[in-house]
């Protein structure tokens, strides 16, 4: 989905609100399950092209701990902000107010027209945890086994003790020895 903000741009004070209800579809890179909704609101103060708002979709994610697929509702929010320069064609003509993104950011704007499609995505992958979890009491696989612990405990042996500290206690067992 593209908009054109030339209208907005033109106008110091003027405000937009858009409704947004993208298809799950729509959104690369992303495993969402549900339509994206929310609503942006575009603001221009004259300096500053403002985006603000709130997006929300249920995104499938894979447990960090037992790479169990899960379901997560995601509530994003959103504040950019892009520079507004006036630019004058011809010397005795009204200047036309464009949007500047600078080097490196906002690629999702392409003069005045807004990517919207690759905003929500920036805004969603930007909004995922980056250790999901699908219980904050997630036990985890085994680390010799690999079996899932929160079905039950399996037969391995575990160490006792951090094993990073195993060759200090190797090294305390001899002192003790001497």
């Amino acid at each position: 989905m593209r908009l054109d903000l030339t209208e907005i741009a033109q106008h110091v004070g003027k405000q937009m609100s858009y409704q947004v209800d993208e298809p799950a579809s729509s959104i690369e890179d992303v495993p969402v399950l549900s339509p994206i909704q929310g609503n942006l609101r575009f603001t221009n103060t004259g300096d500053l092209l403002l985006v603000r708002g709130f997006l929300h979709a249920t995104v499938q994610m894979e447990c960090s701990r037992c790479l169990r697929l899960f379901e997560m509702p995601l509530l994003c929010e959103v504040e950019e902000q892009v520079e507004l320069r006036a630019v004058a064609a011809r010397p005795h003509e009204h200047p036309q107010v464009t949007i500047i993104p600078e080097e490196g950011d906002n690629l999702f704007l392409e003069g005045n027209i807004l990517d919207l499609s690759e905003l929500i995505r920036q805004m969603l992958i930007v909004s995922l945890p980056i250790k999901p979890l699908h219980d904050p009491k997630c036990k985890g696989l085994c680390p010799t086994c690999g079996a899932d612990l929160n079905e039950g405990e399996c037969s391995c042996e575990r160490p006792v003790g951090h094993p990073a500290f195993a060759a200090l206690a190797r090294l305390l067992a001899q002192m003790e020895e001497a």
